[in-house]
């Protein structure tokens, strides 16, 4: 949403640029653009107060652009704090401004229905798969891809290693070099093979090697001769999939209902366990522990040998933080 209110007001694009600003005030190396992020905010709840009838919205966003300022050691537990208040808060403003939470494995499989006659379904996932990877991760990384780029411009020029560097801004052990994101790549559709391609070339090495399991280009190239490239990554560019309204076990939800379409009528032996079963096993896991979880500092660790989608994992990260928002 921009600030001029005289273009018509959209709910969904409006909280959509929130959840972006957010991510930037939120993100470990973005400092730079903090100030005008929160500057940015300031601004919306303006408009949204000009606009009328955005009362609660209006509250919300000012009180999330005025949290750093009441929030002390910014540069480690102060980002946390402010990231955990957004968190909670994102969820009303959504419902203040009435929009509605999308079905995630609903808008993924419309790219899947894409390609019907183009592929067999059996192939859907060797698709829809890697290119929700694709826009986790490119979602995940935007926050910080000013500061990437820009810090990677300077350590080329002096021959550092990125990795000592990139993965300190990004806050994950990964990141990205290149100029493209999924939304940048539909800008320009005669180039859009060899965009993607420069895209996957310019993450860390650790990622390149998940897409080279996937075989994604010779993925790519199938899309483009079949004509479907375009619209595939289009759709998955207007798909939500930031870490502040889509969280890790709203992925792992999303991921397991997709499997589930994708495995209808396959072997038994090639389904995956319930989420409900998953989450009748996360509480007999964390039975008798709840008291032991509320202190503060509180740290668990879980294996799960059997992973598969990850399910394990984030039912149970979501138990913890049930019982303690600062326990890990």
């Amino acid at each position: 949403m921009k600030t001029n209110m005289a273009k018509k007001f959209s709910a969904q694009e409006c909280f959509d640029e929130i959840v972006s600003l957010v991510g930037v005030v939120a993100s470990p190396g973005a400092t730079a653009q903090k100030a005008t992020s929160l500057l940015r905010l300031r601004e919306i709840a303006s408009g949204l107060a000009a606009a009328g009838g955005h009362a609660e919205a209006h509250r919300l966003v000012i009180e999330i652009a005025d949290r750093p300022a009441a929030t002390s050691n910014w540069p480690s537990a102060g980002k946390q704090d402010f990231a955990a208040f957004a968190k909670a808060a994102l969820p009303r403003l959504r419902e203040a401004l009435g929009v509605p939470k999308p079905n995630l494995a609903d808008l993924i499989w419309k790219s899947a229905e894409l390609l019907t006659g183009a592929f067999k379904p059996a192939e859907y996932r060797r698709v829809v798969l890697p290119l929700m990877v694709l826009r986790r991760l490119d979602c995940l990384l935007l926050p910080t891809k000013d500061a990437v780029l820009a810090k990677h411009a300077e350590i080329s020029a002096k021959g550092f290693q990125p990795a000592l560097f990139l993965g300190h801004i990004t806050g994950f052990p990964f990141w990205n070099t290149s100029p493209f994101t999924v939304a940048k790549l539909i800008d320009a559709p005669d180039n859009l093979r060899d965009n993607i391609e420069a895209m996957v070339n310019g993450f860390s090495p650790n990622v390149r090697r998940i897409f080279e399991k996937f075989g994604f280009m010779a993925t790519v190239d199938k899309l483009e001769e079949k004509k479907r490239l375009y619209l595939v990554v289009r759709n998955f560019a207007h798909t939500p999939m930031d870490a502040l309204s889509v969280s890790g076990h709203d992925m792992g939800q999303a991921f397991e209902e997709l499997l589930r379409r994708f495995n209808e009528g396959s072997p038994s032996d090639e389904q995956y366990t319930p989420r409900d079963v998953i989450h009748l096993m996360t509480n007999i896991v964390f039975d008798g522990d709840d008291e032991a979880l509320r202190v503060p500092g509180a740290i668990r660790t879980m294996s799960d040998c059997t992973a598969g989608t990850g399910g394990m994992l984030s039912e149970g990260h979501e138990k913890i933080l049930s019982f303690n928002p600062n326990a890990r």
